[in-house]
């Protein structure tokens, strides 16, 4: 979220996980495991929770940090870690995904209201945030509109996006291009006459396919398309498209949106699909921090324009999801050094 607070680096987060269950003491009897773990750690040469201050930017910042952990779990009736979370009880494909949607509600509002962003990058289980049906809405729809849009867009959109008033995406991979970027098929055609984009799926591989949330959940996506002006292809650009009416959710005009089903892992969001048709945005809704398109059909860049910045994005994901993924070995590491003693 906007002026959220940033999790440290994840290399000292390893050391914190380790750490923390330190911070107090067992109030039940310990198994003999417990009591080996504890004379071990008995042993060194300074208070692992003083050190787990240190990594959380201090005690107010790390217990605030577990405050917002414990309301959530609260709400969603998983605060006793002796029952097996709700996810874990054999929900078919509806249900994980009603799940994964009471959480993100859960993470969302909690953020919105005690102004946070510990919730940006991994869920209150430390899974990546994708695991949400909301997940990429932090994570790489607010990013972009940071990174790419001008002071004027962002002081229209960001402001929707931080409320949760919409909900975005980020449609970039197609059907039959994952990482080949310069190979996406997808086009935004600027007409003059009416000073808008048409944003067109021309074959099947331009297909969106995969997208967090498209499925069902969001609202708004930033489409990654190739800008058509005058005949001149000027490459792969941002736009913003609506996808569904904030009133009734149906899908606007032009946009065929689906499920992709059943896939090996986060089965709580709607990771789905986008083909679109001729779909009009205005002129605006492009993207302008580092490239413009005037009335007239005129391309510029800014004096800081360059071809790379397109993918500014995916270079922010790509470290999120390397923080999280430490994250969660760093919990197998725990459990396995636990069970070995």
């Amino acid at each position: 979220m906007a002026g959220a607070h940033r999790s440290p680096s994840t290399a000292i987060l390893l050391v914190s996980m380790a750490s923390s269950s330190t911070a107090t003491t067992p109030t039940t009897p310990m198994t003999r495991q417990q009591q080996l773990m504890q004379a071990a750690r008995s042993k060194a040469t300074f208070k692992p929770i003083d050190l787990t201050y240190i990594i959380y930017n201090g005690e107010e910042d790390f217990k605030s940090r577990q405050l917002a952990r414990s309301r959530v779990e609260k709400r969603l009736g998983e605060s006793d870690a002796t029952k097996l979370p709700q996810v874990h009880k054999g929900l078919d494909r509806k249900s994980l995904y009603h799940h994964g949607l009471r959480f993100a509600q859960a993470l969302l509002e909690d953020e919105i209201e005690h102004n946070h962003g510990y919730f940006d990058y991994a869920t209150h289980h430390y899974t990546p945030i994708n695991a949400s049906p909301f997940g990429v809405h932090p994570v790489m729809f607010v990013p972009t509109l940071k990174l790419q849009a001008s002071p004027e867009q962002l002081a229209y959109w960001l402001p929707l996006a931080d409320s949760g008033k919409i909900i975005g995406t980020y449609c970039q991979t197609e059907l039959g291009h994952g990482t080949f970027l310069r190979g996406l098929e997808t086009t935004a055609t600027f007409d003059r006459q009416t000073d808008e984009f048409i944003i067109h799926s021309p074959t099947i591989t331009s297909t969106k396919y995969w997208p967090g949330g498209v499925g069902y959940s969001t609202t708004h996506t930033i489409v990654m398309a190739r800008l058509l002006v005058q005949g001149t292809d000027y490459g792969v650009h941002p736009f913003m498209v609506q996808l569904r009416s904030v009133d009734d959710f149906r899908p606007m005009p032009g946009i065929e949106l689906g499920d992709i089903g059943v896939t090996m892992g986060h089965n709580t969001t709607d990771n789905g699909y986008a083909v679109f048709n001729h779909v009009r945005i205005p002129r605006h809704y492009m993207m302008m921090r580092n490239a413009s398109v005037s009335r007239d059909g005129v391309y510029s860049k800014s004096s800081i324009g360059n071809d790379k910045l397109t993918y500014s994005t995916m270079i922010y994901t790509r470290n999120a999801i390397v923080h999280t993924m430490a994250f969660q070995l760093a919990q197998a590491v725990t459990i396995a050094t636990r069970y070995s003693v």
